[in-house]
């Protein structure tokens, strides 16, 4: 831990402080929907009415993307000299990215 000397200080707003607070608020202590214990999962939404070529390609984005974060991560929960600090000694919680792809059908108001 910094001793308080050597942390950082701001000047906040009043109005700046209560937009903060009042975010914090709202924070669960519990993973969001889509967390797990070991995956993440991400959903694209698509609509029948995008062509089936675009919608297809930014998916096929999103599902890459996803396998570069897993495939570069995968191994960091067991690397434990990854820093200075005791924080850094600890395991790191390793979640793989899952991809689901929705797409909606019907109209708008359903």
């Amino acid at each position: 831990m910094l001793s308080p000397e050597l942390m950082p200080r701001y000047v906040v707003e009043d109005a700046d402080v209560d937009v903060l607070a009042s975010y914090l608020k709202v924070l669960s202590a519990s993973d969001s929907p889509g967390v797990g214990e070991t995956t993440i999962r991400f959903a694209t939404i698509v609509t029948e009415d995008v062509a089936s070529d675009t919608g297809a390609a930014v998916v096929g984005v999103v599902r890459r993307f996803a396998e570069d974060i897993n495939r570069q991560t995968r191994n960091d929960g067991e690397r434990w000299d990854r820093g200075y600090t005791p924080e850094s000694k600890l395991p790191t919680v390793f979640r793989e990215w899952v991809v689901d792809e929705w797409i909606l059908s019907g109209t708008p108001s359903t």
